[in-house]
């Protein structure tokens, strides 16, 4: 016999687990680094959210597309820390957010990044237990933030 969903379905409030996966691209560089990520270069970045907490209504612990949205304001961006001298020096720097600038309170090393979005998502959705963000700047290098 048949469960009807009614039944099978527990009711709110619940505990559950969602995790997605996406890309996207943006620039970067990182200020004080010895190496070639002191200049300005891009990369494919891939990023694997998981977040847990209390089922709300309409049915979600949160919502795909709200988490996706976060992750896209630094899709097709330059990130730069705020203190980055390329900010700094610009006759133009009160306009970086028309040249697609994306000015960060921190240097934008895949650590802080990665920590920088598992803050972000836990302060907007207060029914979060757990966050979860691993941020790969390349098919091999990963860094993950847990909060």
């Amino acid at each position: 016999m048949m469960v009807p969903i009614s039944e099978a379905v527990p009711s709110l409030p619940g505990y559950s687990e969602i995790s997605l996966e996406m890309t996207f691209d943006a620039a970067h560089r990182i200020v004080g680094h010895k190496g070639k990520c002191a200049r300005l270069h891009g990369h494919t970045y891939k990023v694997h959210i998981m977040v847990a907490g209390s089922v709300e209504p309409p049915g979600f612990v949160v919502d795909f597309g709200d988490i996706k949205s976060l992750v896209n304001q630094w899709d097709h961006m330059t990130l730069l820390w705020d203190q980055d001298p390329l900010i700094l020096t610009t006759e133009h720097a009160d306009d970086m957010d028309d040249f697609g600038v994306v000015r960060l309170s921190f240097n934008p090393t895949a650590e802080l990044m990665a920590a920088d979005l598992a803050y972000r998502i836990q302060r907007i959705f207060p029914n979060l237990k757990k966050v979860m963000v691993e941020l790969w700047e390349t098919p091999k290098s990963m860094a993950r933030a847990l909060r």
